[in-house]
């Protein structure tokens, strides 16, 4: 009987949850930063090694748009640590 869902579509759906938890934290902790931002939906390669995460921003303005992309490319780092420490997997994906 083959699996409903594969390890790579665990792994993309605990990426989503997690990190829309982690950007809400800090948000709230650390003044300006990324503002109202969706993540819509994760993708992970078949290695688990890479990850694409797809964003919604809440917001028509483009300027706010940019800046909240750059928010999130600036704290990208930050980010994929505090998520080593919330999932159990040898390496999170960059």
């Amino acid at each position: 009987m083959p699996r409903e869902f594969t390890r790579a579509r665990r792994v993309e759906e605990q990426l989503r949850r997690d990190l829309a938890d982690l950007i809400r934290a800090e948000d709230q902790a650390s003044g300006p930063g990324p503002g109202m931002v969706s993540i819509t939906a994760a993708r992970v390669s078949a290695d688990l090694s890479q990850a694409k995460i797809y964003i919604s921003v809440l917001s028509d303005d483009a300027d706010i748009v940019k800046g909240s992309m750059t928010a999130l490319q600036r704290s990208t780092g930050k980010l994929r640590h505090l998520l080593a420490r919330r999932m159990r997997i040898r390496a999170v994906p960059q």
